[in-house]
């Protein structure tokens, strides 16, 4: 068995962690550069680098095709979530918001996280872009979809992606769905009663605002054989629009607008989610 690293051997990894978490709060604006994060990315690894390749250079072969197996598999649920056109606007209410993160929470672990966080997080803020409090949506969001929502399958968490590819079965996961249960319904209740309260606390005119413009929520998108078993298979999906009433029709938004029976202010284009890089119409196939 081989010797373990020295303890000083962790800084670099450590480095790294603090570089990640006070770069963009110590230097904004020279952390926005991708080449000043490339720069602090090499410096901190060539020394791990070069001390596996003096000490443990088979090491560095078996972490490499793990690295590679890792990349393919984001890459493709990368393109499958790339690949879908959400479209519309649904009222800013606590149980759209809870219904947004418990959908999330379920794809986590059929798209992974990073899927489901790439689908849903433009939407989610779309939806909420009249609310005044809404950084508690994305805390939650972060904590359901980008993070537990993926423990039923390897799919859904790189830990357990990395056990699968260290001969862990692909099923074992799935005998992890009391604690999955527990732990989403519990974020679940806690940011319903949370969002409710915060709700509660909007001016009248930004609900309106909201209400007045909820429209049809569409989806659709193509995929290739590549990456799911069906091919070039256009799809949709739609949710019945909230009903609106002559009053709120003619509701002024926060900036004054008037909105038209349409939803839309006068004088402005609809606005549409737009979560990928299709065409307008989302049903072009690729």
């Amino acid at each position: 068995m081989p010797a373990a690293p020295p303890l000083y051997s962790v800084v670099p990894f450590v480095a790294m962690l603090l570089a990640i978490a006070l770069g963009p709060l110590a230097l904004p604006r020279w952390w926005e550069a991708h080449r000043h994060k490339l720069t602090v990315s090499v410096a901190l690894g060539l020394p791990v680098l070069g001390f596996y390749l003096v000490r443990q250079p088979s090491v560095l072969a078996a972490t490499a095709e793990d690295y590679v197996s890792f990349i393919v598999l984001l890459a493709g649920l990368y393109v499958i979530s790339g690949g879908i056109l959400l479209r519309g606007d649904l009222e800013a209410t606590p149980v759209t918001n809870t219904a947004f993160l418990a959908l999330g929470a379920a794809l986590a672990s059929c798209i992974g996280t990073t899927g489901a966080s790439l689908l849903l997080i433009r939407p989610l803020l779309q939806t909420n872009r009249e609310r005044q409090r809404v950084t508690h949506t994305v805390i939650f969001f972060i904590f359901l979809v980008s993070n537990i929502g993926g423990l039923l399958t390897p799919l859904g968490d790189p830990p357990l992606f990395l056990g699968y590819l260290l001969g862990v079965p692909f099923s074992w996961t799935f005998r992890l769905w009391p604690p999955w249960t527990m732990m989403v319904g519990t974020l679940l209740v806690v940011y319903f009663c949370w969002d409710s309260v915060q709700h509660a606390r909007e001016t009248t005119g930004r609900c309106v605002g909201t209400v007045s413009r909820s429209s049809h929520c569409t989806c659709a998108g193509s995929v290739t054989s590549s990456f799911l078993p069906v091919s070039q298979r256009r799809w949709r999906c739609s949710a019945r629009p909230y009903a609106r009433s002559s009053s709120l029709r003619s509701a002024r938004s926060p900036c004054g607008a008037r909105h038209t029976r349409s939803g839309a202010p006068t004088g402005s284009r609809p606005r549409r989610w737009s979560r990928s890089p299709c065409s307008s119409s989302g049903s072009s196939s690729r």
